[in-house]
């Protein structure tokens, strides 16, 4: 009688909604019993391990050692998926491996894990060494081979200003932003990213450009901007990575073509924004920079 009376409301309204949580947790519909509560706790649990135990297998290829008691618990994945088959609950899937770390970041945690994972010692102490002569007051030394124009002026900036990392131009009267990085692992990350871009490595020139262009947009300065700058100086689009070869005009003019003409508009309205508002913001502390008007 209790089988038929649990079943009678299927026919008409809407089922029971005991019935509807445990369909949910992919649990048969069972009688509301402390036995139906076990068993779905348990399912819960298993399933929970089952996912767990994918995790590590995860982690296992990618080459990340595991413990003794993490190791013990690969070993029990047959187990665990047997006994949820034989509940008749279906295994969960694998879930998404986690993202890549961040790069080019002024968080000291992330540039540390970028460093890490994608920097050389090597590069590292080179970087150090260049950040601490030109702190000093020390000259720079520019890439051997030609460089593009924009690119020669960039270090004419920097060798005029020592202690600055990098100088966003920008078009007469404005004056350009000088960017100085007070995060001292952020810049050596910066800097260990120069060289890299001064070869030709599009990913550098991108991660650059994520490294400055929290200090453009909070000098209000259009992405386009300093988009136009990397491209002209490094001849590799730091958006979409792709190398374009040329003179500083005609890197200038195939971004034009590739970007819409409305945000084309959007970025002279707010480099116009920028000239109105400019004046008396030299030495403004910004977004962990420090922006000032540059020394010819």
């Amino acid at each position: 009688m209790a089988d038929s009376a649990a079943s009678a409301p299927a026919a008409g309204g809407a089922p029971p909604s005991a019935a509807v949580a445990a369909v949910a947790a992919d649990v048969p519909p069972a009688e509301s019993s402390e036995a139906g509560k076990q068993r779905r706790n348990r399912v819960k649990k298993l399933k929970a391990q089952y996912v767990g135990i994918l995790e590590l297998e995860q982690r296992s290829a990618a080459g990340q050692p595991l413990d003794a008691g993490q190791s013990e618990k690969l070993s029990r994945k047959a187990a665990v998926a047997a006994e949820l088959e034989a509940m008749g609950v279906e295994l969960p899937e694998a879930p998404p491996p986690p993202p890549p770390p961040l790069t080019g970041t002024f968080t000291h945690s992330e540039v540390l894990q970028s460093m890490e994972k994608e920097v050389s010692q090597e590069e590292v102490a080179g970087a150090l060494e260049k950040l601490l002569i030109s702190r000093g007051g020390g000259q720079r030394q520019r890439p051997e081979g030609p460089i593009s124009r924009a690119l020669a002026g960039q270090y004419q900036l920097l060798e005029a200003n020592p202690g600055f990392s990098y100088f966003i131009t920008l078009p007469a009267p404005l004056p350009d932003i000088a960017v100085h990085l007070e995060d001292t692992m952020g810049a050596v990350f910066f800097e260990t990213m120069r060289p890299r871009a001064e070869a030709g490595q599009p990913r550098a020139v991108k991660v650059m450009y994520e490294q400055l262009l929290p200090t453009a947009q909070h000098a209000g300065i259009p992405a386009m901007q300093l988009r136009l700058q990397l491209l002209t100086e490094y001849g590799i689009d730091p958006v979409t990575e792709q190398v374009v070869p040329g003179s500083d005009e005609e890197r200038a003019a195939w971004l034009r073509s590739v970007v819409p003409p409305a945000e084309q508009r959007a970025a002279q309205r707010q480099l116009q924004d920028v000239q109105r508002f400019r004046p008396g913001r030299a030495g403004r502390v910004v977004c962990g920079t420090r922006e000032q008007g540059r020394k010819r």
